[in-house]
């Protein structure tokens, strides 16, 4: 993740994991900031939005904020760019990004490249963004979306002040913050809580080890059929793949269909050129078609192979698991058992786990879930609404 170190030791965080978390529960919330953070990185800072939503900011490096730093300086308009030429052996310029209110792009990149970011940014509403310039740069503003250029005498980032409500901070302190953490005391009371504590939890994973695990001689049809990826890979691999198609110029995917190989995402033009479609498809090694119906795109997912388990569990206690697991993560009813067929020594009973407005670390946090356990991906069908998938993951639970 890059650094910006300026002169007087100050180091500025640029291009952090931003996530935004809406969830009510709040042992669900720390525990999906949690898992993000062994996903993204320990440095943390968590901002309160509207309602019950959180922004949270993941790095692997500390520091400043970026961002966050520039934004709050410009008086935190709500549509903001500011560019600034930097001095430096190469050319290189500062680019800040804030959209709706919250930042969109942190980053140091060439003069060219601006033209590509800008290209595909100022397609937006007549008169959205402030814009705030220093340097000599390409000319790329006078655009119809750019509410007003501001060309400034002095370079901004020499002398930015810092704010402590920008700094990165490790886990504990970030969750602390929000009322999130789980503060130490120090009472005889206290203590007391917590060893009982520790020996319920010791005494619940003695009784997770017996119930799950079924003492049976492994088949090989059984291993056969569990050679698969496991589904957080997966799972993990079909978000990366989706975040690419989100950079598509000129053309949007709404809808995917996976199923535990390919992914296939039918496309709708916001004014693109299939031409330049079919060149960025390239670029991401993935794949277009053109049909009566229009454009879509296909991508693969490449994750290894699991270790197969060394004894057959029983099917009734695996979903069962899957069951109370999956009532830890998504709200409501949302696992269906469907039709079950006998496999020689196995049985494999298809699973539907269903999904409503959920982010993509949620859908992570399900696939995580499941992870450990004897099934396989059959299938994702999803559609996206503003960064939130609805839809269902289709599983073949293999036991006997």
């Amino acid at each position: 993740m890059p650094i910006l170190k300026r002169e007087d030791g100050v180091n500025f965080v640029l291009q952090p994991y931003r996530e935004t978390l809406a969830i009510r529960n709040t042992s669900l919330l720390r525990k999906e900031i949690r898992y993000l953070a062994e996903q993204y990185g320990q440095n943390i800072r968590l901002f309160k939005r509207k309602g019950d939503e959180y922004e949270a900011v993941f790095s692997q490096e500390s520091g400043v904020l970026l961002g966050e730093t520039v934004w709050h300086y410009f008086k935190e308009a709500p549509e903001l760019i500011y560019c600034e030429e930097l001095k430096s052996k190469e050319p290189q310029v500062l680019l800040v990004i804030v959209r709706e209110g919250k930042v969109y792009l942190d980053t140091k990149i060439s003069p060219e490249s601006l033209f590509d970011e800008m290209a595909s940014l100022l397609i937006e509403t007549k008169g959205r963004y402030e814009v705030y310039a220093f340097g000599q740069l390409p000319d790329v503003f006078t655009h119809p979306a750019v509410k007003s250029l501001t060309q400034l005498p002095q370079p901004v980032f020499p002398l930015l002040p810092t704010n402590h409500a920008f700094q990165l901070w490790s886990l504990d302190q970030a969750l602390d913050e929000h009322g999130l953490g789980i503060k130490r005391r120090s009472s005889l009371i206290a203590v007391t809580i917590i060893c009982l504590g520790i020996l319920g939890v010791l005494w619940w994973y003695v009784h997770q080890r017996e119930t799950e695990t079924i003492y049976l001689n492994p088949y090989e049809q059984y291993e056969l059929a569990l050679q698969t990826p496991n589904p957080a890979g997966q799972i993990n691999a079909l978000l990366e793949g989706i975040q690419k198609v989100n950079t598509l110029t000129g053309w949007k995917a709404d809808t995917v269909n996976y199923n535990g190989q390919t992914a296939a995402m039918p496309l709708k033009s916001l004014g693109g050129t299939a031409s330049q479609l079919m060149t960025e498809a390239q670029a991401l090694k993935m794949s277009v078609i053109f049909t009566a119906d229009g454009a879509s795109i296909t991508f693969p997912t490449i994750v290894p192979k699991r270790t197969v388990p060394a004894r057959i569990a029983s099917s009734q206690q695996i979903i069962a698991l899957i069951i109370d697991r999956m009532m830890r993560v998504l709200p409501g009813k949302s696992v269906q058992i469907n039709t079950a067929s006998q496999k020689q020594v196995f049985t494999e009973t298809t699973v539907t786990i269903s999904f409503n407005n959920i982010s993509p670390d949620v859908l992570r946090l399900v696939a995580a879930n499941i992870d450990d356990l004897p099934v396989t991906l059959v299938s994702v069908t999803a559609n996206r609404n503003g960064g939130l998938f609805s839809g269902n993951l289709q599983l073949n639970v293999v036991g006997n």
